[in-house]
């Protein structure tokens, strides 16, 4: 397997979402833009590089995200003919 020779002090873009529901509270962490490499490793039982990174410009942070309101079906007003009143 091929890695990439990534380096300290190397840029990195970076573009994905983690979500997590704590004390039933749901969070997402938008991970966007662009990040520096501060160290670099391997793992030989996996085969994988392991980098650490730190924010270039504006650092992620976990925020709140509110549920979708609940659908629930709303029965119509039953139907009946009409009295006439004379």
């Amino acid at each position: 397997m091929d890695l990439p020779s990534l380096r300290i002090a190397d840029r990195v873009a970076l573009r994905f979402r983690v979500k997590r529901t704590t004390a039933g509270r749901s969070e997402v962490l938008d991970v966007a833009g662009d990040f520096r490499v501060s160290s670099v490793s391997f793992d030989p039982s996996t085969q994988r590089q392991v980098l650490e990174v730190e924010a270039v410009g504006k650092v992620p942070q976990w925020r709140a995200v509110k549920r979708a309101h609940e659908f629930k079906r709303v029965i119509p007003p039953a139907r009946s003919p009409r009295t006439v009143v004379a």
